[in-house]
């Protein structure tokens, strides 16, 4: 997983802290589903000539670190 340090103070979270957390618990409880599905799709889309041409945007809401709050 990648975060640019410019989110730092968007989600509170420094990128070495996000090393040992699980992405799918960051991910807001009404979103999850909306994300395995997508996650799901790229993975099995992975050998395709441009997968993500396939794919539609999602917007999910990330846990900050920041009072427990989504962004």
């Amino acid at each position: 997983l990648f975060i640019d340090q410019r989110c730092t103070p968007i989600i509170g979270y420094k990128s070495q802290e996000l090393l040992h957390k699980l992405l799918f618990e960051q991910i807001h409880p009404d979103d999850q589903l909306k994300f395995q599905d997508l996650y799901k799709r790229t993975v099995t889309q992975k050998n395709a000539a441009n997968p993500s041409a396939n794919l539609p945007q999602l917007i999910v809401r990330f846990r900050t670190n920041l009072e427990n709050d989504y962004v």
